[in-house]
């Protein structure tokens, strides 16, 4: 795969993953290579790599939708609060990430948990939808 094509893919899965933008220093690190190199892909800068990535800059700041992985980390929390017969209140969101982390502790130990912290939200969520699943299933009647 051609460097420019590397680095559009690289923009595109950091932008879902974080909902941010990343830097030309970051792009050179994960890529391997330098930032010199970068520059000679794109002269245009920062600016070209997101625009070749079909990012604005401007949208990260203006942005009338969250990226995909926030949406769906809300319609999971949403959900949990449905399941827990609770209406949103402050505390709750922090009750709802414990108890995943809980849940991911109960099953596979403390170092999974606490690496859960680093992980992107798009792993987050995969778990906790796992989480809801068994939980569902817990409280179906047999």
């Amino acid at each position: 795969m051609e460097l420019r094509e590397r680095v559009v893919k690289l923009v595109k899965e950091y932008y879902a993953e974080r909902g941010s933008l990343p830097s030309m220093r970051y792009l050179a690190r994960a890529l391997g290579v330098s930032t010199k190199t970068l520059y000679k892909a794109f002269p245009g800068g920062i600016e070209e790599v997101y625009e070749a990535a079909g990012i604005k800059q401007g949208r990260v700041e203006r942005a009338g939708t969250l990226p995909s992985e926030c949406a769906e980390f809300f319609l999971l929390y949403s959900e949990y609060l449905k399941l827990n017969g609770l209406k949103e209140c402050a505390g709750s969101i922090c009750v709802f990430v414990a108890d995943v982390r809980e849940y991911v502790r109960s099953r596979l130990g403390q170092a999974a948990a606490a690496k859960l912290a680093e992980a992107p939200l798009s792993t987050f969520n995969k778990i906790a939808r796992m989480y809801l699943e068994v939980r569902k299933s817990e409280a179906e009647p047999s």
